[in-house]
């Protein structure tokens, strides 16, 4: 921990001050030679900014996700916290022990074994030869990858890399743990293995940043989320609406990007001790029963919109059975969720799809309106196509939830979405008292203690 970092407040564990990293590209070796000698008088090279006037703070005990596009310079931001890259101007203040899952293979030495490379790994991290032997075995025994363990690394799998630097990036118990997107290399059965571990660090206060293009993972694991491009920070808030502005961003034409962009720079800060966007409200307290019925003012407050390519959603609506507008629904009851999609050009192998989230963006479930192998459907432009999925009501909380529906096919030569809406419209699930539910989905479980010699008492 650095001096600097010593002053922070006493809550904060990470401060990034307009933090900065450019790198510098000539075209020959001989170029690089030429600037030294002329100095500030000619610039011989090309700049590339991976961040630029990056700044914020991550408090303790966070779980916080970065995401973005390609490029955007995720990566290089991990790298500068974990200390393996040094800033080009500002800095990144960090206190307590970090330990970093970056890329593949990043300080593991290839002639090594991996029980070698655990060992000089976990002493640069600043664990003592006994608390290393303490730990080594349990450290293995969590990697499980057999005999490999001997062996030099320049052998192993790339998930075999996965195992081996998690187990140790976990082992030494940090105060701070920044993952890259490794762990998407991992096989599932070890990816479940992680996320356990990554709940347990959690639940004892750590303080998690990663990096995820899986928007369940961000927005399960995480309280706040930031979204990065073109090195620059254009939005630190709550998860779901960090990842719909992150979808609308990496699915707008390129013509658009940048009017998206400044749209999202304007879009509200975050309050960190709000535990959400300050721009976002407070979900909407739930009725006194009133049956089944239809509540204009419930509204989708993240309501997004992906650019048109070909087609347009409109009219999106939850129905009952009879055709009634409905947005409080009775568990148990069925119900119709409906869209008009009007076709701005010709299209082939067309399919629509929804899918109920809940408020906070996790996804339920959904479904499309064909198999990929049944994907027949052409449109020609002009025409006009209301899809219809009809759902049991099988949720149990009174609580709000959000369908997005999309309509996807060939507009030109790429399959993709023609026109996507997230959160389009807005329900939720009239309470019952009677209920004493466990969790949000209803299975319609039926219990049934025995009591004594063979008496049966149920309980519905």
């Amino acid at each position: 921990m650095s001096s600097e970092a010593a002053h922070l407040p006493e809550d904060v564990v990470i401060r990034v001050e307009d933090l900065s990293k450019v790198y510098r590209t000539f075209t020959t070796p001989f170029d690089r030679i030429k600037q030294w000698a002329v100095g500030n008088s000619r610039q011989l090279y090309q700049e590339s900014w991976a961040l630029r006037d990056v700044s914020f703070d991550i408090r303790r005990g966070e779980t916080v996700g970065l995401v973005g596009r390609n490029g955007a310079g995720k990566s290089t931001l991990l790298q500068v916290l974990a200390g393996t890259l040094r800033p080009s101007t500002g800095q990144a203040l960090v206190r307590g022990r970090v330990s970093a899952l970056l890329e593949l293979g990043a300080g593991f030495n290839g002639d090594f074994s991996g029980r070698d490379n655990l060992y000089m790994n976990a002493a640069i991290l600043g664990l003592s030869r006994e608390e290393i032997d303490e730990r080594m075995e349990a450290v293995i025994e969590f990697a499980d990858i057999g005999d490999y363990i001997d062996m030099p690394v320049r052998t192993y799998s790339s998930g075999m890399y996965v195992r081996l630097a998690f187990s140790l990036a976990i082992s030494v118990e940090p105060d701070i743990l920044i993952v890259d997107e490794a762990l998407s290399v991992g096989d599932e059965g070890f990816q479940n293995k992680c996320f356990a571990r990554i709940r347990d660090f959690q639940e004892a206060g750590g303080t998690l940043f990663f990096v995820s293009h899986s928007p369940q993972a961000v927005i399960q694991f995480c309280r706040r989320a930031l979204l990065i491009d073109g090195g620059g920070l254009l939005l630190d808030g709550e998860p779901k609406s960090v990842i719909d502005q992150f979808h609308r961003l990496v699915f707008a034409p390129v013509e658009s990007r940048e009017a998206i962009i400044s749209d999202i720079r304007s879009g509200g800060a975050y309050d960190p001790r709000s535990g959400g966007a300050a721009e976002e409200a407070e979900e909407t307290p739930v009725l006194e029963p009133v049956g089944e019925s239809f509540d204009p003012n419930l509204i989708a407050k993240g309501r997004t919109e992906l650019p048109v390519n070909g087609a347009r959603i409109s009219n999106p609506r939850v129905e009952t059975l009879e055709g009634a507008p409905v947005n409080t629904l009775i568990r148990g009851n069925r119900y119709r969720f409906c869209f008009d999609v009007d076709f701005e050009s010709d299209a082939w192998q067309v399919l629509f799809q929804m899918i109920i989230r809940t408020h906070a963006g996790y996804p339920l479930g959904g479904s499309r309106s064909a198999r990929p192998s049944e994907m027949t459907l052409n449109m020609t432009k002009g025409d006009r196509a209301t899809a219809s999925f009809t759902f049991p009501c099988r949720l149990f909380s009174a609580s709000h939830y959000t369908i997005s529906c999309g309509v996807m096919g060939r507009a030109g030569s790429e399959f993709g979405f023609l026109h996507r809406v997230i959160d389009s419209v807005m329900f939720r699930v009239q309470a019952d008292p009677d209920l004493m539910p466990q969790g949000l989905v209803d299975f319609e479980l039926e219990p049934r203690i025995s009591i004594n010699q063979n008496q049966e008492t149920d309980h519905a």
